[in-house]
Formats: C-alpha cells, structure tokens, sequence
C-alpha cells in the first residue's frame, strides 16, 4: 500500500544527542526520504523522545507539552528539509490534557517496533482540573502515528469521542500497527473535503455509546467529499452501530481488504465511485437495524446512486455520473449475520408477538435504501421470522443488468477462533430493548478492569494482553473453518493476516499467486489508487497497483474528451507503483486519468489548479 515517505538512503552521517526538560532530540541528518507534505523534499530525520507521565504521581502532558515547546525548533528543521518524528517510550503511558493539533507541518508519531517491545506504549485523554476532557488527535495536516496503543476512556471511565478527527481539507493520514479502544462515536471523523486515510495492521474493539445506540462507527464521513480511504489487515469487534457511515458522501475510493470483524453491523457506502471489498471476514454483522431490533430493509452494504454527482463540478452543463461510470467489487468474503448466534436467536424465538422482529439475510447490497422501491441487486432478498441458523446465501450474478457490480466467490460461514469475543447480548437485551432504561451496560468486551481499574496500575487496566486472538484454522484444517480457510486470495486465509503472521509475511513478501489461485479466487485487481497532491500544480504523483506483469498505458482526458497527455509506461511488474504526471501547458481544471492494462482500463479525477 502507498506509504507517506519512501526511504531512498539509509547513511547517517552526523548524530547529535541534546536533552531538554521532557525530551531528548536526536537529529539524524542525510536519511533521505520524501514526504506528502505538498512538494516538500524532506532529507533527513529528527527524533524527539518523550518520557512518559505518571498518573499516580500526578505527572500528566508530557507529549502535549513537548510538542508544544519543540515548534520553533521543529519548524526551523523542517524548514531545512528535516522530518521530526516524536518517539514514546516502551510500555509507557502517555495521559494527554487537551488535543494535539497540527497546521502547517506534518505531525509523526511512532512507538517502538512491536517485535522489540512487549508492551507498546498507551496514550489516553487525561480529566482536566474542570472536569472536562478531549479528543487525542485532531489533524489538520498530514498525520503519521505507527506502534502504539490509544485508548480513548479516561481515568473517569468516560470515553471520548474521535480517535483521531481529520479537520483540514485535502489531508493525508497514515495510520499503521495501532491498537485502539473505548471510543464512544467513531475511530476515524471526517470534518473536510479530500482527505486520505490508510489504515493497515491495526486492532480495534469496544466501539459504541451505551447511551446512544445509533454510535460506535469504524469511520464516519459526515458527508464530506473523500479522497481515499483503505483499510488492511486490520480487525474490528464489537461495534455499535453502523460500521461505515458516508451521510451519502462521494467517496473517490474505498478498499477494505483482509479485514475481519466481528459484532458489528451495516456498511453505508454512499455514493462511493471504486470499491474493492475483498478478502475479509464480518461475522455475526447486522445483529441490530438502525431502527431498533431489525429495520426492514436493513442490507450488510448500502450504496447509493451517483446519478446526481455532476461530471465536472467546474461545469454542470458537462452533466451527472451514471452508474456504469462506477467499479465496485465484492469478492472472496466471509459475511454472517446476527442471527446465527444461536443466543440471539433463541431470544428472539422468545419474543412476544407485540415485538415486530424483521429478519433480513441476503438482501447483501441495495441501490439507495432510503428508497423504498428500490431493489437488492446482489443475493435474493430472503426474509425468514424467526431465522433458520443453516440458510445459505442465493448469489446471481447478473452482469448484463448491473455491469459495474461485480459479485464472487463470496461464502457464509461461522468461524470458531481461538479466543471469541464475548456477544453483546446483555448489551442488546438491556440498552435496546429498554430504551428508557437507567441502567445502560457497557456494550464492550472484557469491560471489568476497564471500569474497575486498579489504580495502583500505570495502565488503569488498559494491557495488551486483554485483547482477542482471532486465529483461526491449523494444519489440519477442521470442518468448521475449511470453507474460509479455502476461499481465499492466492492462497492466504481470510480477514486480517495478523492472526496468521506466517502468511502475513508471505502477503507482505509480494509472494506472486499461481495461475490456478489467480483463475479460482483472485479477480483482476488493476487499480489506480489514488494521486497526491490533488489539486495540483503542475506535478502530481499517480499510485497504481497490478496484479500481474502487463504493458501499462496511462492517458489524461481534458473534459471535452481529447486526450492531453500520453504515458507508456511499458512492460511493469505486479505490485504497486508510483508516476509523476507533468501538467505544464495544460490550463487549470478537472481531467480525467486512464489507466489500461491489457483489456482493462480504470479511470479517476485529477485537479490541476494554477
């Protein structure tokens, strides 16, 4: 995956040591590497390594206070080309008063490797002498945080909300091997328009407001144009409410792949242009509707139309997107519902007739839900009340209808992992079938030293060694799990490959599926990612990525249609790659980048702005 910085050369050839009051300031100089940072070239490294707080002895901010002090000399480094990387301390613990804001620079944020460090150091939001507390992390430029714990419940037991909250148009932020908890509306905000997200081997659980059903968001949009957002190997349990909210957003691209998650519900992908769910696990997903119990109509992904996105937002007499102008692929998952615990449904067998109960299996994707009129376009829509446990799932693949969807190799299986997290039932039960309820119960996972810390722990009971050990399957490959193990992207099980690292170091390796894995689950995945800056002037960088060696040709299109500028790049290797489009002579506006690779071509939106 595309990655804020490409290191070019690894010679260090100074290294000066000074300390200040919370702080020691290494400054590596000649480590080249680029940045996102508009154009800025960044050649060297220097790292700020912050010592850690101590609650119980009332040592708080160390982090909020060493940024602060560090501006006049971290924007004098990076005036010269230096990128500041702000280092936590093994197992430490980091309790931050107020959020970390940055405008103007990029913030970088990095614990130790996780092979090094048993214990990756913990940042929480911190009470203030009022009472009140904040967010952790408020981007409003580009971000990179990588090997630590957040956890978002201060020592008061009241979660915050917004892990991190993107307030900055155009953004990019790089999340990368985190753990986050207790985060009481989403992980990730949008607040602005062209923001990037990439989100790869990271762990989130315990995500949702018991005194609002209707939070507890993966990420949420709020509407807002997104540039890109792609999430990898990274796994989700026990979430509230909708997993993806979009208010119904355009959203440029969406990968989610290699995910697993489990208790969660709907994905409402609004109007998103290209998106490639792939290779994941959502086990015992939509167990609630966002009506209540079960809302009719409620499918595991939402799309809406793009009939009234205009082509060109310069020009709305270039007129609107059609749906055939749009790519999603669903391929090689494992989805589930609610209703093959077999707790819930021996509750919900259990229920009076005065409770309506809307069982709804394999209406799996819907063209605008808010329409009443509108219908499933993938799977048959199957209502049964109460459910059957073992109904399988009726998959048409209707391309001469609906072309731009492509639907495959998906399966319906229940997996019995190493360590299953426990089922919001008391959550379900308590919180959503009493509303009115005064006694709301945590809807988390192993909640008991997290609400009753000891407070002689550092960690007021936040440890690594609380989460869930997704693995599942062996050599032997058992009955309950060989459909997921199998139905897998050149040869790699399904959901995050995390909880299989001898595979994740093979899917990381690049190692080059077969041809039989290629033809039996792996669809072409030729894709243009994304292109930063954008808008730009006059250069911007394209990232692309192939399955397989192919001649590439990449063309630009002003929005009469006449192509501009011609790339051929020749004979490339599979893997991810990045060019640079050189837009001198060319007048401001929206162009349009095509990407072919033997019979098959992708495009996207690019913004020249003069």
């Amino acid at each position: 995956m595309s990655s804020f910085y490409t290191i070019m050369d690894k010679t260090i050839m100074d290294k000066t040591m000074k300390t200040t009051k919370n702080a020691r300031i290494i400054a590596l100089a000649f480590v080249w590497l680029t940045t996102m940072t508009g154009l800025q070239t960044v050649e060297a490294q220097r790292y700020v390594e912050i010592e850690s707080d101590n609650l119980i002895q009332a040592v708080v901010n160390n982090m909020v206070e060493t940024i602060d002090e560090d501006q006049g000399e971290r924007d004098a480094a990076f005036a010269d080309g230096t990128q500041t990387i702000y280092k936590l301390e093994c197992e430490g613990t980091y309790w931050n008063i107020g959020s970390i804001e940055n405008e103007g620079w990029h913030l970088w944020i990095e614990g130790p490797d996780p092979a090094e460090c048993d214990q990756p150091p913990l940042v929480r939001p911190a009470v203030d002498d009022f009472g009140g507390s904040e967010r952790l992390f408020r981007p409003r430029d580009n971000f990179t945080i990588k090997n630590v714990y957040l956890s978002h419940m201060t020592e008061a037991q009241a979660k915050e909300r917004n892990v991190i909250r993107m307030t900055a148009d155009n953004i990019r932020v790089l999340v990368d091997r985190l753990w986050m908890d207790w985060d009481g509306q989403s992980f990730y905000r949008f607040d602005n328009q062209g923001i990037t997200l990439h989100v790869t081997n990271t762990q989130h659980r315990n995500l949702g407001d018991e005194s609002s059903a209707g939070n507890g968001r993966w990420f949420d949009t709020r509407g807002n144009q997104v540039d890109t957002v792609t999430i990898n190997n990274s796994t989700f349990y026990n979430t509230v409410a909708r997993t993806i909210r979009t208010d119904g957003g355009v959203t440029n691209y969406l990968e989610l792949n290699h995910v697993t998650s489990v208790w969660g519900n709907g994905m409402e992908l609004g109007r998103v242009l290209d998106a490639q769910i792939t290779n994941n696990i959502f086990q015992f997903h939509r167990f609630r509707g966002t009506g209540g119990i079960r809302s009719p109509g409620s499918p595991l992904i939402e799309v809406d139309s793009i009939n009234t996105v205009p082509r060109d937002p310069t020009d709305l007499d270039a007129g609107y997107l059609e749906e055939s102008d749009r790519s999603i692929v669903i391929s090689n998952n494992n989805m589930t519902f609610g209703g093959h615990n077999q707790e819930f449904y021996d509750f919900f067998e259990s229920l009076p007739d005065t409770i309506a109960v809307q069982w709804d299996y394999d209406g799996m994707i819907q063209l605008d839900p808010n329409d009443p009129t509108a219908e499933y376009i993938r799977g048959e829509t199957h209502r049964v009340d109460p459910p059957e446990l073992d109904i399988n799932m009726s998959l048409s693949l209707r391309d001469d209808e609906e072309p731009w969807v492509v639907w495959e190799n998906n399966i319906r299986e229940v997996i019995d992992y190493t360590d299953m997290p426990d089922s919001p039932f008391d959550w379900f039960e308590q919180n959503v079938l009493n509303p009115d309820a005064n006694d709301k119960i945590p809807f988390q996972d192993r909640a008991e030293e997290a609400y009753n810390p000891d407070f002689s722990d550092p960690r007021l009971g936040i440890h690594l060694e609380d989460w869930r050990n997704l693995t599942y399957g062996s050599e032997y490959e058992s009955y309950t799990n060989s459909g997921a193990f199998h139905g897998k992207e050149a040869g790699f099980p399904l959901g995050d490959l995390n909880h299989h690292p001898e595979h994740l170091a093979r899917w990381e390796a690049g190692e080059t599926p077969t041809s039989t894995e290629i033809q039996t689950f792996h669809p072409d995945r030729i894709k243009l990612i994304s292109n930063y800056p954008n808008p730009f002037n006059p250069t911007t960088n394209i990232i692309y990525e192939m399955d397989r060696m192919a001649e590439v040709v990449l063309s630009v299109y002003n929005v009469l249609g006449q192509r501009v500028r011609v790339m051929d790049l020749g004979t490339m290797p599979a893997g991810q790659h990045e060019v640079t489009l050189d837009a001198s002579g060319l007048s401001s506006g929206v162009y349009t980048v095509q990407m072919q690779v033997d019979n098959h071509v992708q495009s996207m939106q690019i913004s020249l702005i003069k």
